[in-house]
């Protein structure tokens, strides 16, 4: 069994891709009886109380949201000093045996990548997005990730162009990075038809992501009007939010086609499967995809899929379920969405659920992560003077400046284990599994008012995790 602590800046309640792998990830090891924890940054509460703290989730999930400010876009500000003893506490109160960040642009992740590195924890990175080497945006997350994986056992991608992106902007040796894709719960996507619905118009095009400019959002402002001139039939259904809804909706006003463009705005977790089964064609304009999770939702819901060839993406779906323009212009996404109209006319959308829900699965994904857990735990954590030898490959200059930076953190981790020293830290209570929630709930009598109640179910989760007051001859109901 490996105690893991998963960690990157996005994380629930924000919604997105990499938020949905790292809470699917975390519960799937947790079901095969690993110790899983996670760590995120601050967020806003729903009451406006910002998030911070220990909070449990689902399946007795610990999530750690440190209490530091984000700078933009929930990412963290570089403080590799000052979350070193908050981190440490974490690594300690767990007794971690891996450290698993996710996301390039998670700067958290970086630091976490760094700390778990100083205290000898063996560390793996997932790379979820695809990178340019031009821009000087990209260069500073390229410079600054090779710093972080320096001393990483392994990295994860989720699709071979992403693995080929990493390696060719990071230098990081190909053959110590393992592509396991991401998944969906393909029984959350049943179409609406395997419930005896009516079958849905093959003409409905449907569009969900964030309304950004890298999901191609520029080329479905000019789509849009192009494709409704030429097919009276279409109708658009739009769901996402971003800084690009307002130029969608003047596009709307200005065409005249609110009769044939929906524009939903956010659109809830639990709706995204309703949506899904109201169109018979998914559109995905994005510039850049290291794997896109959207396509095989749709996909199982029983949408044909049009998208555009970038990264990832050809490599997700076979052939028959999706339809992929010869590039991202507006001119290739209009003939693919033409072709794409028979094809959606001849698609079977319970068939094609009962093949894509079982294409990616999240046993399937737990399974092969833990044997590559397996695998690092075994070859341990890279010793000093191998990472210092990876640290100076980054070059004349910034490899001594990290070399350097890595001294001091090292310092600071004995200075840490001075004052602090492992033995006082307390060790985190194991929490409770699914299981041991429910059985608690039933026989603790839901909604008690009383103290006495409370205290019996208090006493009855000490027992079922293995905390129960010395003398307590109370045995478990639940097996």
């Amino acid at each position: 069994m490996h105690r893991v602590v998963l960690c990157c800046d996005f994380f629930y309640p924000r919604v997105g891709g990499v938020e949905e792998h790292l809470w699917c990830l975390a519960t799937a090891l947790l079901e095969r009886g690993h110790s899983v924890c996670v760590v995120t940054g601050r967020y806003a509460g729903i009451s406006g109380k910002p998030r911070v703290g220990i909070r449990y989730m689902s399946y007795g999930l610990r999530v750690y949201h440190l209490p530091h400010l984000p700078m933009a876009d929930q990412s963290s500000f570089p403080s590799y000093f000052g979350l070193l003893p908050l981190l440490r506490a974490i690594f300690l109160r767990e007794r971690a045996t891996l450290a698993h960040g996710h996301a390039a642009t998670s700067v958290l992740t970086h630091d976490f990548l760094i700390c778990a590195q100083t205290l000898g924890i063996p560390t793996i990175y997932t790379d979820h997005s695809l990178f340019g080497s031009m821009d000087f945006a990209s260069l500073n997350v390229n410079k600054y990730l090779s710093f972080a994986l320096a001393g990483v056992c392994g990295v994860v991608s989720v699709s071979e162009a992403s693995r080929e992106n990493l390696h060719s902007r990071t230098g990081f040796p190909m053959g110590r990075i393992c592509v396991i894709p991401n998944a969906v719960d393909g029984g959350e996507f049943e179409p609406p038809e395997a419930r005896g619905a009516q079958r849905r118009s093959p003409t409905t095009v449907v569009l969900l992501s964030r309304l950004v400019f890298r999901k191609g959002i520029d080329v479905v402002l000019e789509l849009i009007p192009k494709s409704c001139a030429r097919w009276p039939e279409l109708h658009f259904i739009i769901g996402g939010d971003g800084p690009k809804r307002k130029a969608l909706e003047d596009m709307v006003l200005g065409e005249g086609l609110q009769e044939r463009v929906e524009i939903l705005g956010h659109i809830a977790r639990d709706k995204v499967a309703d949506l899904l089964g109201r169109g018979g064609i998914f559109l995905n304009c994005s510039l850049t995809e290291s794997f896109c999770i959207s396509i095989l939702e749709a996909a199982c819901s029983g949408c044909h899929v049009v998208a555009s060839p970038v990264g990832g993406v050809p490599e997700v779906l076979p052939p028959h379920m999706i339809t992929l323009g010869k590039d991202s212009s507006v001119d290739s996404m209009l003939a693919a969405l033409e072709h794409s109209l028979a094809r959606a006319r001849s698609t079977d959308p319970i068939a094609q659920h009962k093949i894509a829900k079982e294409l990616y699965t999240w046993d399937q994904v737990a399974q092969r992560t833990e044997d590559f857990y397996d695998q690092v735990v075994s070859a341990g954590a890279m010793d000093m003077r191998e990472w210092y030898c990876s640290l100076f490959s980054l070059g004349p200059v910034f490899g001594p400046v990290t070399c350097i930076f890595v001294t001091l953190i090292h310092i600071m981790a004995l200075a840490l284990e001075f004052f602090v020293p492992t033995r006082d830290v307390d060790v985190a209570l194991p929490s409770p599994t699914q299981r041991e929630i429910l059985c608690a709930l039933q026989q603790g009598g839901r909604g008690a008012d009383d103290d006495g109640a409370r205290q019996g179910m208090l006493q009855r989760h000490l027992m079922f995790v293995g905390r129960a007051p010395h003398g307590s001859s109370q045995t478990n109901g639940c097996t």
